[in-house]
């Protein structure tokens, strides 16, 4: 059977959750990501990154859901890359029909960050792709690595936290196996971790002592697998499943 698809501005579309607006409770009406906010937030990190998808730039079968950004077009799209714009309708349509014609679809080009995925060309075929139900698009991916991983679910109102996990990765460089379990649910629980860090590595002398003192990345590990690990392993009452928020909340209840 054909497949059929329809751009629309219609209040019944709407209701159906294709066309704006949208509750404000759909975490999906908000406008697509900016590349450049999340970096700013997640920060760009240099030098080897060997975390998975972190490689030249390669053709891959992407899960069309994962592309929720944009690097340039602010307001354009959604996050789940509905059109915001009337204008778009010719473009969109077109797009469409090739696609449904059985044309097939030329590759996207795509950024990767962490578990998100923006777009550099082709918008409109991914905004079509997800508009057909399609599972994974045709794509070109370069990728970024960031200092603070950037997970599936962040959002715009997430940036913030994301930043505050930032600078305290830049004062306690982790390793990745690390940084994967540290999620903590406030800004102000950050300066928290971080002064915790500092007086268990200067106790041990693998830091000066004093405000403003900055671990390497070996005394960064040494305290999270001998501070925070051991910790995370006994478990805490209405603590969370990172290691991080247990370690955190057993130094609260001391």
């Amino acid at each position: 059977m054909a497949r059929a698809v329809r751009f629309t501005t219609s209040p019944a579309a709407a209701r159906r959750r294709w066309w704006r607006p949208d509750p404000p409770s759909d975490p999906d009406a908000e406008a697509a990501l900016l590349l450049d906010e999340v970096l700013a937030a997640a920060g760009t990190r240099s030098g080897p990154c060997d975390r998975p998808g972190v490689r030249p730039v390669a053709r891959v079968g992407v899960p069309v859901r994962s592309v929720v950004g944009t690097v340039a077009r602010r307001g354009d799209f959604d996050r789940a890359f509905r059109p915001m714009r009337p204008a778009l309708r010719e473009r969109w349509e077109s797009t469409a029909g090739h696609v449904l014609s059985g044309a097939p679809m030329a590759p996207v080009s795509l950024v990767r960050v962490g578990e998100l995925f923006f777009v550099v060309d082709g918008h409109h075929r991914v905004s079509v792709a997800r508009a057909l139900g399609e599972v994974t698009v045709p794509a070109m991916v370069r990728a970024f690595c960031t200092t603070a991983l950037v997970d599936a679910d962040l959002t715009r109102a997430g940036l913030r936290l994301k930043a505050c996990e930032r600078e305290f990765l830049r004062a306690v460089p982790l390793p990745d196996s690390a940084t994967s379990q540290l999620r903590l649910d406030r800004p102000e629980d950050y300066p928290m971790l971080l002064s915790a860090a500092t007086d268990w590595c200067a106790a041990r002398g693998l830091v000066a002592p004093g405000p403003g003192s900055q671990l390497d990345g070996d005394a960064a590990t040494a305290w999270w697998r001998g501070a925070v690990l051991p910790v995370a392993r006994r478990g805490v009452d209405g603590a969370g499943g990172d290691a991080a928020a247990t370690y955190l909340a057993a130094l609260v209840s001391d």
